[in-house]
Order: C-alpha cells, then sequence, then structure tokens
C-alpha cells in the first residue's frame, strides 16, 4: 500500500517532469533536515503539509507551478528562536525600497559636491587667465636709444619686475650714458597702458619754470638774461617722476632698479657715436664748461670706456633713498641750489618742494581701426592726432598713389605744427582744453581736408598764424612691453644738448627747460606766442610725443609702443610709420627703416633723408615744395609692437652705437 501511495499522480508528475517536485515546493534542505526526515513523524508532517498542497488542477503543470508555495530556508544556527519559519509572501512593495532611497540621496550627495568642486575649479581658473600672473612667462621687449641699457631693462623683465621697472632702470641708465640727452637733471612725461584694465595714464613729469618772482622780474625785463646758464635751469623731476610710476606699477624694490642702473657707472661703459657726436656739436668748451670736459675726457681727449665715479656715489647716496627724503632735505637740493647762482642763476630750496608730477588722461584718436594714445599739452601729441585725422579722411591703401600721399602728408604735418603750437600749459591757461577739444575733432580734421590742394601747396599764411617752434633738442625714448600686460612709452630730455651745462657736484647735468618758452618779441604773430609766454611755474610746450597704438574695439589685435627723440621731426617720423603699419600694411622693420620727409615749421622748407627716392622729391618740388636734402637722420624713432603674445622690438638704426 505504501508503493501503492508513492504511485499516484504526484509519482507520475515526478516521473515526467525534469523539475523534482520537492525542489518546486521547498527550498534544499540542509544536512540537519536530512537527519530529521528519517524520524516518521517528520515523514509524516511532511507528507501532510503536501497533501495541502493538492487541489483539482494538481495534475497541471502550471496551475501547479502558480500556486506552489516556497518554504523559507531554515536557518543553519543552532540557537532555538533563528528556527523559526515564515512564508515568504508576493508582494508588490519593493522590499529595499527604503534601503535604495538612502543610497539614492547618498549618491546625489556626492555628485553635487564634485560639480560644486569642478565649478569653483573652473571660475578659478578663468579668474587666473584674465587677472592672474602668466603661466608660460615669457620675457618682452625693451627697446632704447642705448643697447646697453636695453639689456639692463631686459634683465629686469627678467627677474619678474614689471614693464614699469625695467622702464625705470633703463631711463636711469640712459641718463649715465647718454648724459647730453637725459638725466636726473631734466624731465619726461611716461604713457603706461594696461592692456588687462584697458586703462591709459600719462606721467607728466617734465621740468618746470621756477615759483620765484623775483626771477621773473628779471627775465621780462631783459630777456636776454636766459643765455646765461644758471638762469635757463627749470626745477627737474625726473626722480620724482619715475618713482611716481614705480610706486603706481613697480613691483621690484626701489633700491633693485635703481642699482641696476649704478652698475652702469661703476663698470663703465664704451661712448657711443652719438655722444661723441655730441662733444664735437653740443659743447662748446669754454670755462663754464670746463668740468663737464674733463668729466669724461682725459686732458680733451676722449676715453673709449667711461666710468662716472662721481654719478654712481651720487645715485647710491641719493636716487637709491626715497625721493621725499632728499628733495625735502640737504642731500639733492643743496647741491642744486648751491650749484645754480654759481652760474649766474637764482634757484632758492623751496622751489623743489614744488616739483610737481602729474598724472592725466592721454590725448587719444582713432585712426584706420586703432586707438591712438599720446601725450597730452603742454606737449604736442594734439599735432600728430591731428595729422593722421587728416590723413585718414583720404582713405589711403596699398593701392593708393605714393607722390600724392607725401604731397598730403607734407600739407597735414604744416597745418598739424601750427595748432599744436597753440597748446599751453592747461594748469595756468583754461583755454587749452577747449583748443584741444578742436584740434582732435573730427570736422577740424575734415575742415584741413577741404583745404589742401592737391595740384599746389598753400601760401605761407594759410596754415594759420605762425610762431617760433623750437626743438628741445636731443631726447631719450625708451618703450618697453612686458609680460605683465604693461605697455610703456616715455620720452625724457635736458631741453637742449648738455641741458644748461650745469654740473653739481654729484656729476648732475641740469636742464636748460627755460629755454623751450617762446620770447612774443622774437614769434612771427606776438599773439601766438602768447601760448607758450613763460611764467611762476609754467610748464613750455614740447614736442615729446611718447605714443601708443591699441585696437579700437575689444583686447586682441595689435598693440604698439613709439617714441622719438628729435622734437618736432618725431611728429614727421611717427605719422609716416604709422600709415606705413595701418594703411599701407608694411611690416615693422620696413616701416622703421625707410627714409622719411618732415617739413620745417619755421622755414616751411621740406627737409629729406638722403636715402629719400628722388622720384617723390621732384613730385613734391613740382607741387611747389622747397624740398632739400637734409644730409642726415631726421631723428631716431624706435617701434615695439605687440600682435596676441608675439612682442617685438625694432630699434631705429639712425641711433648711435659704441664706438669700437
Amino acid at each position: 500500500r505504501a508503493m501503492a501511495d508513492d504511485t499516484g499522480p504526484d509519482a507520475n508528475l515526478g516521473a515526467f517532469s525534469p523539475v523534482d517536485y520537492m525542489s518546486i515546493t521547498s527550498f534544499p534542505r540542509l544536512p540537519e533536515d536530512d537527519a530529521a526526515s528519517s524520524d516518521t513523524g517528520g515523514v509524516r508532517a511532511r507528507r501532510k503539509q503536501d497533501d495541502a498542497l493538492d487541489d483539482p488542477d494538481s495534475n497541471d503543470p502550471e496551475n501547479f507551478l502558480k500556486t506552489a508555495r516556497l518554504q523559507r530556508l531554515p536557518s543553519s544556527s543552532s540557537e532555538p528562536d533563528s528556527q523559526e519559519s515564515s512564508p515568504l509572501r508576493l508582494t508588490k512593495k519593493d522590499p529595499f525600497s527604503q534601503e535604495c532611497a538612502c543610497r539614492r540621496d547618498g549618491l546625489t550627495v556626492i555628485i553635487t559636491a564634485c560639480l560644486t568642486f569642478a565649478t569653483g575649479v573652473t571660475i578659478a581658473l578663468i579668474i587666473q587667465i584674465y587677472l592672474g600672473e602668466p603661466q608660460v612667462y615669457y620675457n618682452g621687449t625693451v627697446v632704447s636709444d642705448v643697447r646697453l641699457c636695453s639689456d639692463i631693462g631686459t634683465d629686469i623683465l627678467h627677474k619678474r619686475g614689471s614693464s614699469v621697472d625695467a622702464a625705470v632702470a633703463t631711463a636711469l641708465c640712459a641718463g649715465i650714458v647718454h648724459p647730453h640727452s637725459s638725466g636726473l637733471g631734466g624731465g619726461g612725461v611716461m604713457l603706461v597702458h594696461n592692456i588687462k584694465e584697458n586703462t591709459t595714464r600719462a606721467i607728466d613729469f617734465w621740468a618746470v619754470a621756477p615759483a620765484e618772482d623775483l626771477l621773473f622780474n628779471n627775465l621780462n625785463a631783459n630777456l636776454t638774461l636766459l643765455t646765461k646758464a644758471g638762469l635757463s635751469v627749470g626745477v627737474p623731476g625726473m626722480i620724482k617722476g619715475l618713482y611716481q610710476a614705480h610706486q603706481l606699477y613697480g613691483r621690484m624694490p626701489w633700491g633693485e632698479v635703481v642699482a641696476a642702473a649704478a652698475r652702469v657707472a661703476k663698470d663703465g661703459f664704451n661712448v657711443t657715436t652719438e655722444l661723441d657726436r655730441g662733444f664735437v656739436i653740443g659743447v662748446p668748451w669754454d670755462f663754464s664748461c670746463r668740468r663737464i670736459q674733463f668729466t669724461f675726457t682725459n686732458s680733451g681727449l676722449y676715453f673709449s670706456v667711461e666710468r662716472r665715479a662721481e654719478l654712481l656715489s651720487g645715485q647710491k647716496r641719493n636716487v637709491a633713498k626715497m625721493p621725499e627724503e632728499w628733495w625735502g632735505g640737504c642731500n639733492i637740493t643743496f647741491p642744486f641750489v648751491a650749484t645754480v647762482p654759481m652760474h649766474s642763476g637764482l634757484m632758492l630750496g623751496s622751489i623743489f618742494l614744488q616739483c610737481i608730477h602729474m598724472v592725466h588722461k592721454p590725448d587719444s584718436g582713432d585712426v584706420a581701426g586703432h586707438l591712438l594714445l599720446s601725450a597730452p599739452p603742454p606737449h604736442a601729441g594734439a599735432s600728430l592726432l591731428l595729422a593722421l585725422g587728416i590723413m585718414e579722411g583720404y582713405n589711403l591703401s596699398t593701392h593708393d598713389d605714393g607722390n600724392l600721399t607725401y604731397h598730403w602728408l607734407t600739407e597735414a604735418l604744416k597745418f598739424s605744427f601750427i595748432q599744436g603750437s597753440t597748446l599751453g600749459d592747461p594748469t595756468v591757461d583754461a583755454s587749452v582744453a577747449e583748443r584741444m577739444q578742436n584740434i582732435l575733432s573730427k570736422l577740424e580734421a575734415g575742415r584741413i581736408r577741404e583745404l589742401i590742394n592737391d595740384t599746389w601747396t598753400l601760401p605761407a599764411d594759410s596754415y594759420g598764424a605762425r610762431q617760433l617752434i623750437d626743438s628741445y633738442g636731443d631726447a631719450s625714448s625708451v618703450l618697453v612691453m612686458g609680460p605683465d600686460d604693461l605697455i610703456v612709452a616715455m620720452t625724457s630730455s635736458l631741453s637742449g644738448a648738455f641741458g644748461s651745462r650745469v654740473m653739481t657736484p654729484s656729476g648732475i647735468l641740469l636742464n636748460s627747460a627755460m629755454l623751450d618758452f617762446t620770447d612774443p618779441s622774437q614769434s612771427p604773430n606776438p599773439t601766438a606766442g602768447q601760448a607758450n609766454v613763460m611764467g611762476p611755474g609754467r610748464r613750455p610746450i614740447t614736442w615729446a610725443l611718447p605714443t601708443i597704438a591699441r585696437p579700437l574695439r575689444g583686447l586682441c589685435g595689435t598693440y604698439l609702443s613709439l617714441g622719438g627723440s628729435k622734437g618736432p621731426a618725431d611728429t614727421s617720423s611717427l605719422a609716416q610709420i604709422i600709415i606705413d603699419l595701418f594703411s599701407f600694411r608694411r611690416n615693422v622693420t620696413d616701416s622703421v627703416l625707410l627714409a622719411r620727409l618732415h617739413p620745417e615749421p619755421n622755414l616751411w622748407r621740406v627737409l629729406v633723408e638722403d636715402g629719400f627716392p628722388e622720384a617723390e622729391a621732384s613730385f613734391l618740388r613740382s607741387r611747389g615744395h622747397n624740398v632739400v636734402r637734409s644730409g642726415g637722420s631726421l631723428g631716431v624713432t624706435h617701434v615695439v609692437r605687440r600682435l596676441n603674445d608675439n612682442i617685438r622690438g625694432v630699434e631705429d638704426p639712425r641711433a648711435g652705437r659704441a664706438l669700437p
């Protein structure tokens, strides 16, 4: 009978199905379950449980699989509490839903933290790119009249100094090697453009007239007194202006910048052709200049290498200190004040406290898609911008006739010289601002362009009220573009070869800035000469034209730093170089090398360099111009160009080089 029970329907199902019946109705049993199954009671209990699963449709395997109830796998634990069994039930609720939610919350926190960190790093990188120091550190370029001094400025850039640090060291060095052009006893004007901030400052520290009424009472009575060396000295502003620029833009300590230039006086330098020329034509070797003669020569014979020990000690003792120490004390003021009266001059110590440096906005005008920035009044930067504004209306291109272009430019320069000579010191003459706005206007440029005749030059009185336009003689130019995105253009001068030729005991040559003023009695138009008449604390009109060009819109494009060293001729040279670069699309080197012309303001002769093509010179003569070969160069003009991050400086080969 037991056999018969085993051969029932359940047995048939197990026989024909590949799935063991017991494996469906329950989980596999553990070894202890097998041991317990040998017990008769265990078998009966199991069979009773199996019988309870039977129903009328038990013979249907599909129905059986649907209704089969799984048993919980017995625990292998020996503890009695763990032996409880409860059947698993089908449910629509995910038993792990709560745990997954927790997992999702944790993942959200991780993702959010990663995104926040990545965003912060990205913002920091963007700020670093636009505002921080460059990670790829390129050296930049320094250009000046003296290669030795340019190398000193470049070394400052290599030491991570700012562009202004390099300009200050280069200018101080140039005053040592070229004392006929510039130095601590003179003054200057510096333009600094910040590419990142798109801002420009003009720092004016040109020498000014003394603020002593007694001096001007004597001079107004007899202007010929200016021929006395001591009376031609103005209050120098060189060192105070350089220090102000360093305070605004410097990175290295002031003492280190000065020491870089002082080493030139200690180690010595080769005399350049420019200094040699200055000795020959710039100094009358009379008694008043005897000390200059023996400072640079040995019994009248030039040294090939100069060591200026006196100036070195002066640089170390005085310049390396803060300017306030030696303007307000006796270190420098006393030698200045004591030296000038020895040469028939009058200078009181109080005037040094009135030495001024001014920070202005530069003059500006747009030319060929670029914004040009030049020195404001009393410097004649507006004259250059007017000439270029007139030429802008001709829409010059590479296809234009060069002959007619030279005629237009000559006429435009004549107008610009007359207009520039009407400017004066805006701090004492409020009308200067109004005149400057008129000069820089498009309407004025258009009016003058309509007056220019393509077939013949105009009569002399057609250009405006004439007055004498004196050159300040030789000057020194320093141009710097560094890795700090600063552009520097600087011009400094003693207002004449060796200035007043008055030298202090420390070897500093003093300027002759008083000679830059106009004597109305000697001017062709006394009324026009009033703009530049001398007076207490006034600054004379100068033709110092440090110039910077930047893209008219945006920050990407071509940047230029330009400067010259020959007075009014700089206006003509800079105008021709800028037209060659922006209108005729010539490269920088060719633009600097090309021969130039310059219409002399006082005589209206058109001077041309020896290399100027004869065909163009003949064309100008055919238009009525009095063309004369200059027999030499018409000034030295340097250029530094930056296109994106590519910086290139071009030294004018007209500049003097060291003698062998």
